[in-house]
C-alpha cells in the first residue's frame, strides 16, 4: 500500500508528513461526493463500462446474453448524466455565448448534460437562482 501512496504523493495527489497520507484540498473537492466538482459518477461510470464491454466477446460469441435494461444499467446512465454535467459545467458559459441564443431565457441540453444550460440566462452568466 506504501508503494501506491507514494506514487500518488509523487504525482501531486497526496501530501506525505510524517509517514501520514493527507488527500490535497484541490482533490478532496473533486472526490466529495457534496461537491459540485465531484468526479466519482465519472470513476463509477467507466467501471461500469469496463464490466460490460468486458462481457462482449463472450456475447457475440452467444455463450453469455446481454444484461437488459435493470439496475446496473440505470445506475450507469444516471452516472454518465452525472460525469458530463461536471466536465460540462465550465464550459457552459462559453457554449452559449457561442450559440447566441437571442431572446431565449433559458436553454435545455439534451445531450445528456443533466439540464446545465437550464441555469444559464442568454447572457452567459450563472444564475443558480433559476436552475431546474
Amino acid at each position: 500500500m506504501g508503494i501506491l501512496l507514494d506514487a500518488l504523493t509523487a504525482q501531486g495527489f497526496l501530501d506525505k508528513q510524517d509517514g501520514k497520507y493527507q488527500t490535497r484540498p484541490a482533490i478532496q473537492r473533486l472526490l466529495s461526493a457534496n461537491s459540485p466538482d465531484n468526479i466519482l459518477p465519472m470513476v463509477q461510470h467507466a467501471a461500469g463500462l469496463w464490466k460490460r464491454w468486458s462481457q462482449l466477446t463472450d456475447i457475440i460469441q452467444g455463450k453469455a446474453a446481454p444484461d437488459q435494461e435493470n439496475d446496473e444499467g440505470s445506475t450507469l446512465l444516471q452516472n454518465l448524466v452525472k460525469a458530463m454535467h461536471v466536465v460540462n459545467a465550465a464550459k457552459a458559459p462559453a457554449v452559449i455565448h457561442q450559440i447566441q441564443p437571442g431572446h431565449a431565457r433559458r436553454l435545455l441540453d439534451v445531450g445528456g448534460g443533466w439540464l446545465l444550460y437550464c441555469g444559464i440566462p442568454a447572457g452567459g452568466a450563472r444564475d443558480a437562482g433559476h436552475a431546474l
